[in-house]
């Protein structure tokens, strides 16, 4: 079975690289203040999370400006309709080609992770406490995006949780609370 949490052990892999690109590492690990083993370690990282799922085709890169334009002209209920049945598909699909199990801490993982940090979604504030885990999903996209993320997440905590969550929605971001008593759930089918 997959799984997001490294083994903890470490193997070594040697290759060969065009000096060119080495010096383009080394500038970026340089401003990015990481060595150039850990800038290799994050691309690797992101391959191994997302980008092997997303040959031939499957993903498309835009400019946040050009999505921002694009959205901006959608209709709020259209942005409804697509958030929930992008919801319903999406995250049953990522899980299935990860072999994640469907339980909170997997979910959690593929918000932060996935969608957030190799997605660019959003960004994701996570904060537990005694009584409610807080998800605050912060973006630039405007109004209509938080419509998408309200009901992207209401179908997908539906879906892989059983667990019905109210998004409170804002123009720059959607914040959802989640009763610990959710949390130990385990989609059963």
């Amino acid at each position: 079975m997959y799984t997001f949490e490294p083994s903890g052990v470490s193997v070594t892999r040697t290759f060969r690289l065009d000096k060119k690109w080495d010096a383009v590492l080394e500038e970026v690990a340089k401003n990015r203040n990481i060595s150039v083993s850990a800038l290799l370690n994050q691309i690797v990282l992101k391959f191994v999370f997302v980008d092997r799922y997303y040959d031939a085709g499957l993903a498309v890169t835009l400019p946040n400006k050009t999505f921002s334009s694009m959205i901006a002209r959608i209709k709020p209920d259209d942005m409804i309709e697509l958030g929930h049945n992008t919801g319903v598909v999406i995250p049953e699909d990522r899980f299935t080609m990860r072999g994640l199990p469907r339980d909170y801490k997997s979910v959690i993982w593929f918000i932060r992770e996935i969608l957030d940090k190799y997605n660019g979604l959003f960004k994701c504030v996570y904060q537990e406490t005694l009584q409610r885990n807080v998800l605050l999903l912060r973006h630039s996209l405007g109004k209509n995006w938080s419509y998408f993320l309200s009901n992207y997440m209401k179908a997908l905590f539906k879906n892989l949780l059983d667990i019905e969550i109210k998004p409170d929605m804002k123009a720059d971001y959607v914040t959802i609370c989640i009763d610990k008593k959710d949390t130990f759930k385990e989609r059963r089918d």
